[in-house]
């Protein structure tokens, strides 16, 4: 390397500082650290007949000091993130053993009777009816609740099968099909009632509700929890 202020050749220099090089598919990204790194080296290799304008100076100082707020910002979010995630896990275990109502089509009986169920239309419908199925896929009960307005009802079912016998307890499948005017299917959700008895995480730290008897939900599908007594 030519010197340029005396112009004499230089042995070594380039062996001694040049920089570490690493494989593109290891590192795609810059960080904090990196970008300072750059910015003095800069200044250390920068011609001293021709020194980086103030200017210039100026740019490459803010650009810098863009990366460190971006850097703290991050931190802070991650910090907020952590915080949150700590704070859904202690809520999450005041829902064991509590009563919730969530999205399902599974609707349990014991030895009160059904438990609270609900539907919910799209839009009106004209004829809705409803099958009661067991655990074996066999119909136990169908009724005819006829047209289901906009928002949520109830309902109503005695738990008593086709021949007016109590059917045991367990958990049961309800099967709607709903019609508009022209005989068109009408979409229809349901709310079940269920009684949380575990709780895992995934691995975004997610509570996962374990429903007894029935299927493992998001803490995020639950409608209303229910009022302890």
């Amino acid at each position: 390397m030519i010197d340029s202020v005396s112009g004499t050749a230089t042995e070594g220099v380039l062996d001694t500082a040049s920089p570490q090089f690493v494989d593109p598919a290891e590192r795609g990204t810059l960080d904090r650290e990196d970008f300072m790194k750059l910015f003095v080296t800069q200044l250390q290799y920068q011609d001293p007949m021709a020194p980086m304008e103030s200017a210039e100076m100026a740019s490459q100082m803010a650009q810098f000091n863009m990366v460190d707020l971006m850097h703290k910002n991050t931190e802070a979010m991650e910090t907020l993130v952590a915080a949150y995630q700590a704070q859904s896990r202690l809520g999450s275990l005041s829902l064991l053993g509590r009563e919730i109502q969530y999205e399902g089509t599974g609707i349990p009986v014991d030895e009160s009777g059904p438990r609270p169920f609900y539907l919910e239309a799209k839009t009106p419908s004209v004829s809705t009816t409803v099958t009661i199925l067991d655990v074996s896929g066999t119909t136990v009960r169908t009724l005819d609740i006829g047209p289901l307005g906009e928002g949520r009802q109830s309902l109503e079912w005695d738990g008593l099968d086709g021949s007016g016998n109590p059917v045991p307890a367990g958990t049961y499948t309800v099967r709607i099909d709903a019609r508009d005017g022209l005989g068109e299917p009408v979409e229809v959700s349901s709310w079940t009632t269920g009684t949380v008895e575990g709780i895992a995480y995934t691995d975004e730290n997610e509570p996962l509700l374990s429903i007894a008897g029935g299927p493992e939900i998001s803490i995020y599908d639950i409608w209303k929890v229910n009022d302890t007594e």
